[in-house]
């Protein structure tokens, strides 16, 4: 109970919350459309942003950032992992993404969380 307050579950959003994968995102729209003005595409979907640059395919995208990530760990946001085993003490605890899952899989083993 927090602040008088019950729940069900605890959630944690994966990008931007447990890790920083935002430096990730940027070398991939780079390495395949060269640079872009971050409010152009800031916030958006794979798709979105693929559709908004030409020559660039959301699937291509994605791999790229995939393999990115495969390449060398991203960086945990400071207390992510201790915060998710405290409130797994605690009662459920799930992470929720937008990534797929192989994304999901590999950071959840590289913070300890499985």
């Amino acid at each position: 109970m927090v602040l008088g307050l019950s729940y069900a579950a605890t959630l944690f959003d994966m990008d931007g919350t447990l890790i920083d994968s935002e430096s990730y995102t940027w070398r991939a729209i780079e390495a395949l459309a060269g640079p872009v003005a971050r409010f152009e595409v800031e916030g958006m979907t794979w798709a979105s942003i693929a559709a908004r640059l030409p020559g660039v395919e959301g699937p291509r995208l994605h791999a790229e950032f995939q393999r990115l990530l495969e390449a060398e760990p991203p960086l945990e946001i400071r207390g992510a992992a201790r915060a998710v085993h405290r409130a797994a003490r605690r009662g459920k605890v799930a992470i929720v993404t937008s990534s797929n899952r192989p994304s999901l899989t590999l950071t959840v083993e590289r913070l300890g969380l499985a």
